[in-house]
């Protein structure tokens, strides 16, 4: 997203919390070589490969700092190399105009995850089952979530991929409540390269909105690692949003991912057609393999037992920065549409120094950021955080962020 402007903070102390963790690892993606059908560039009418598609426009949720506008650029519709395996699983691998390329590997019909190994969790993108150290709550969390899981399908159709902006990101420090474009937690110290989390993970709920939602009032909600030092290029983020016609049409809440604020968002692994009802349960993890340059990406509808996961290498220009971890709602057009309240529970991080998990409330530094510019003029505002350490509640408060 297009970033300026001054951003009021206001500080003050916070005490260090005690750390809760959780040890269990986060599915990487095993390498492999793809014998590749079926992939091309079109364009979005059909077009010979390579040309560009209609414009368009499009708003990305970007680093920590104002929003100033939309940025826009040519749609390009990309369509994935396909390749499908004895055991029926389906490897769909987008190549995107930017250099960022996309790896998912669909599982075979009747796939257990609850009951199968760690090698094919780890096939599949899906996340691994909790260590012997971890908690009986990180397990039951985790066991839920596999037992809901219904059906995973390839992706349908091709990918439109719009070119991101590459704007500046405001100087940040490190205080305990700010006024910005996102509204929600940061835990760690921003506005420096510390090398502190490297995985991310949540439950909440679809919210309700009580009018259209569309490219002039688009909310998203969204988990990330990186975004608020001082380089531009080194936040990476999947979520939910409604009313993006990069990512799918209507206005209907649709999964993203994205790294800000080198590229703009794509649907999620490709899943160009896949919509969350109000009030559905989502359980997501996403993670970061700095020594691969791959990101990790997985979300579940528990609701419908419906999951994607998919793993990307970052676009050219990206590098990745793990000083901070956030959960955020945010209106990156600067007009928020009316929404339900969001309930985001089990927000842990993974620490990058020992692989352990932690709740997001019990690490020492922690932001809240309220989406506005002043106490007076705001739109998203996380509540205080639960007596669990790991939840909290995003809340609408007017249209008009700024």
């Amino acid at each position: 997203m297009s970033l300026g402007g001054d951003q009021q903070k206001y500080k003050s102390e916070r005490k260090s919390r005690l750390i809760r963790s959780r040890s269990y690892l986060w599915a990487t993606f095993a390498t492999a070589l793809v014998i590749a059908i079926g992939y091309g560039v079109i364009s979005a009418s059909g077009a010979a490969h390579g040309k560009a598609a209609s414009r368009a426009t499009t708003t990305g949720f970007g680093a920590d700092g104002r929003s100033l506008g939309a940025t826009g650029g040519s749609a390009t519709a990309v369509r994935p190399a396909v390749t499908t395996y004895p055991d029926g699983s389906v490897r769909s691998v987008y190549r995107l105009p930017d250099g960022e390329v996309i790896t998912s590997t669909t599982p075979p019909r009747g796939f257990d995850p609850l009951h199968a190994s760690n090698a094919q969790l780890k096939r599949y993108g899906f996340p691994l089952r909790p260590g012997s150290d971890g908690s009986q709550s990180d397990l039951a969390d985790w066991r839920a979530a596999m037992t809901a899981y219904r059906s995973d399908s390839p992706p349908s159709g091709p990918l439109k991929a719009v070119p991101g902006s590459g704007s500046r990101v405001g100087s940040a420090a490190s205080f305990a409540t700010e006024y910005s474009n996102w509204g929600g937690y940061i835990v760690g110290k921003t506005g420096t390269q510390s090398n502190t989390y490297v995985a991310v993970t949540n439950d909440f709920t679809v919210p309700s909105t009580s009018n259209t939602c569309m490219g002039s009032n688009l909310v998203g909600m969204w988990t990330g690692l990186g975004g608020t030092s001082s380089n531009p290029d080194n936040l990476v983020q999947q979520g939910i949003e409604c009313g993006d016609s990069a990512v799918g049409s209507g206005s209907a809440f649709r999964p993203f991912t994205e790294f800000a604020n080198t590229a703009n968002p794509v649907a999620l692994c490709g899943q160009t057609s896949w919509t969350f009802p109000a009030g559905h349960l989502l359980y997501e993890q996403m993670s970061y393999e700095a020594s691969n340059k791959i990101a990790n990406f997985y979300i579940e509808d528990e609701t419908s037992g419906v999951a994607h996961g998919c793993s990307a290498a970052p676009p050219s220009g990206w590098s990745y920065d793990d000083n901070t971890a956030e959960w955020i709602g945010e209106a990156p057009s600067g007009t928020a549409v009316h929404f339900s309240n969001v309930n985001f529970t089990n927000a842990q991080a993974e620490l990058d120094s020992n692989g352990s998990w932690v709740t997001f409330g019990s690490q020492g530094t922690i932001t809240k950021t309220i989406a506005g510019a002043s106490s007076s003029t705001y739109c998203i505002s996380p509540g205080s955080i639960g007596s669990d350490k790991d939840s909290f509640t995003d809340s609408w408060h007017q249209a008009t962020c700024y």
